[in-house]
């Protein structure tokens, strides 16, 4: 399994901690993909994964689905695997991937088909609650020695995303409208732990090795701010100029970061900050507990 990071640096110049950044997940086929309760090390990655991982044959029967699953449709990915695909998905989404994985047939026997070849589909799928959601999903089809389509790996994104990313990104700026300075940052945590509904949030300058908070919102308000050394703190990843998550036990991973054991962390994201040559120069933290 490769999971390879995105950054404006080489991911092999900076010897990152363990982490999970906003990544491309690569599986190679020759290895197959294990069952939900099959490989522990594949279930702790796709744990923290928030899009959906999946794989079915060509019947659309589901043999592999991540845990992630749960989150977004409520059921687990134990009783995903047991369901039909008049379950998983609605008539139309069934019938729009059926005649994709019959034109993906007609190309794999004329030999057009390409191994990487990989497109962008749109269905809805049944949530536990009797309703339907959007999903926009990434699909790459696993073809067998005559062409023909074996196995199709599906990752879903919520195409709710972008629109919600969008509205909180209008509402900051409208809170942080005229605002300069210090008001300017103050107003941004504020709206968006607000926005993002996290008890804390905070920008911060770097300088050296330390990193000096210009504005922090504690609980929806702004608090006082504070200066860190970035060793031995997720922060200093995020030096390497990625953006970086860490979904969950944050503080088991960074045991010797004095604040994230006194505001009882468990989950941070980073993302850095650049000035407009391009060099490092702060980052945005929002944490939840």
């Amino acid at each position: 399994m490769d999971v390879r990071c995105h950054s404006r640096e080489a991911a092999t110049s900076y010897p990152l901690k363990e982490q999970h950044c906003y990544a491309t997940l690569i599986v190679p086929m020759s290895e197959g993909l294990p069952t939900v309760s099959g490989d522990d090390n594949y279930d702790g990655v796709s744990e923290n994964f928030t899009e959906v991982l999946w794989v079915c044959d060509p019947n659309l029967k589901l043999t592999y689905v991540s845990p992630a699953v749960k989150k977004n449709s409520g059921f687990t990915a134990e009783e995903r695997l047991t369901q039909s695909v008049e379950q998983l998905i609605t008539p139309d989404s069934i019938e729009k991937l059926r005649q994709l994985i019959s034109e993906q047939n007609s190309i794999g026997i004329d030999g057009k088909a390409s191994v990487d070849w990989s497109t962008t589909c749109s269905f809805h799928t049944f949530t536990k609650d009797g309703k339907t959601r959007p999903v926009e999903a990434k699909l790459s089809f696993i073809r067998d020695e005559s062409g023909h389509v074996s196995e199709i790996m599906g990752i879903n994104r919520d195409p709710l995303t972008l629109y919600d990313t969008h509205s909180i990104l209008s509402t900051v700026h409208r809170a942080t409208e005229n605002a300069t300075g210090s008001v300017f940052f103050e107003r941004m945590v504020v709206q968006l732990s607000d926005s993002f509904n996290v008890p804390y949030v905070f920008i911060a300058e770097i300088k050296g090795d330390t990193a000096t908070t210009l504005a922090f919102s504690k609980d929806g308000q702004c608090a006082d701010n504070f200066q860190y050394p970035l060793a031995d703190s997720p922060c200093e990843n995020v030096m390497a100029g990625t953006s970086c998550c860490y979904p969950s036990n944050v503080r088991k991973l960074f045991p010797q970061d004095r604040g994230l054991n006194a505001l009882g962390v468990v989950s941070y994201i980073g993302t850095p900050i650049f000035d407009q040559e391009g060099n490092l120069r702060g980052l945005l933290v929002l944490m939840d507990v």
